[in-house]
């Protein structure tokens, strides 16, 4: 519910006004006055206790111990290596929980034949080159990238 209610409401603007200007029925309006004046000005949805857990806190310690000491093993792995009841859903969130997101490996683009032409010719030009010529050759950092692949790919 946006902030402005009950500075409407405390600013004496009439309900029905109110309601039609924040789209609430009359009785909405009514708890978020309520709770604003009861609860020091709450706004917010209040609390609520959710779902339980289903694993603990040593527990979900555990799994973002196992996902450190090995990055590339699978939920399922480390499931199994922990000999856990829970789902890969679970596993996978309190990997995320931890800040460890799921990485998809980027994939270089594979040479074309003209490319791997092109690197042939160049290495039987300068196949002769003696270290002085090698010498003379300046190394820049200068990269080309390729954007062209596709980055959803799953490898």
């Amino acid at each position: 519910m946006p902030p402005r209610v009950p500075l409407s409401a405390r600013q004496e603007v009439p309900q029905r006004d109110i309601c039609r200007r924040t789209g609430t029925s009359l009785t909405a309006l009514n708890g978020i006055i309520q709770a604003y004046r009861d609860e020091d000005g709450r706004l917010a949805d209040a609390p609520r206790s959710g779902r339980q857990r289903c694993t603990c806190d040593e527990v979900d310690r555990l799994i973002v111990a196992a996902a450190f000491e090995d990055p590339f093993q699978s939920e399922r792995g480390i499931r199994d290596a922990l000999n856990l009841n829970v789902s890969l859903g679970t596993i996978r969130n309190r990997m995320k929980d931890a800040g460890l997101n799921g990485c998809v490996v980027a994939q270089k683009p594979y040479l074309t034949a003209k490319q791997k032409e092109q690197r042939l010719a160049f290495a039987r030009a300068h196949e002769q080159w003696t270290v002085e010529d090698r010498r003379e050759v300046v190394f820049t950092d200068e990269s080309t990238f390729s954007t062209r692949w596709d980055q959803q790919r799953r490898v």
